[in-house]
C-alpha cells in the first residue's frame, strides 16, 4: 500500500522561520510573523499570508488569487497573472506593474511615484506614497489617495468615493452629477 501525504494548508504563523521549502500541493499558507527572507514559487498556491517577515523579493505565483505581503521589505512586485486581491502596505515599493486580474489592492505606506492603469481594479488604497499623477482607472469605484503629491486628478468614470486630502491640488475636474 502506497500512501501519498499532501499538505494543502500550511499554518506556521508566529515562529522564527527564515526559509520555507517548495510545497508542491499547497493551496493556502499562513506564515505571518516569521523571519522569512525568501519564499519560493509554490506551483498550486492560491492564497498566502506572509505579513511581517523580511522578504525583499517575491516570485511570480501562477495560481495565486489573494496575497498579503504587508510589512516586509519588498522593493518590487512582479505581475501575478491570476491575482485578484493583494495587500502590500508598509513595504518599500517604488513601482507597481499592471496586474491584469487585480480588483482590490492596498499599497499604502510605500514609495510609489507612479501607478499604471489597472484594467479590473475597483478598490485601491494608495495613501502615504509619493504619487504625482494618477491615470484614469476604468472600473475604480473607491480610491484613497491621501498624502501624496498629486497636482491634478482626472475624472474617474465609475468613482463613487475618493479621499484626496493632503495633496497639492489647486482644482478638481468637473463632474456630471446624475
Amino acid at each position: 500500500m502506497n500512501i501519498k501525504f499532501e499538505i494543502i494548508n500550511i499554518l506556521y504563523a508566529v515562529n522564527k522561520l527564515t526559509s520555507f521549502p517548495v510545497q508542491p500541493e499547497m493551496k493556502l499558507c499562513n506564515l505571518t510573523n516569521n523571519q522569512l527572507t525568501k519564499f519560493p514559487v509554490q506551483p498550486e498556491m492560491k492564497l498566502c499570508n506572509l505579513t511581517n517577515n523580511q522578504l525583499t523579493k517575491f516570485p511570480v505565483q501562477s495560481k495565486m488569487i489573494i496575497c498579503n505581503l504587508s510589512s516586509n521589505n519588498l522593493k518590487k512586485f512582479p505581475v501575478q497573472p491570476k491575482m485578484e486581491k493583494c495587500l502590500l502596505e508598509d513595504n518599500q515599493l517604488t513601482t507597481f506593474p499592471i496586474q491584469p486580474k487585480m480588483k482590490e489592492c492596498n499599497l499604502e505606506n510605500n514609495k510609489l511615484t507612479e501607478f499604471p492603469v489597472q484594467p479590473e481594479m475597483t478598490y485601491c488604497d494608495l495613501r502615504n506614497n509619493q504619487l504625482t499623477t494618477f491615470p484614469v482607472q476604468p472600473k475604480m469605484t473607491y480610491c484613497d489617495l491621501r498624502n501624496n503629491r498629486l497636482t491634478q486628478f482626472p475624472v474617474q468614470p465609475r468613482l463613487r468615493e475618493c479621499d484626496l486630502r493632503g495633496n497639492l491640488l489647486s482644482s478638481l475636474p468637473e463632474c456630471n452629477v446624475d
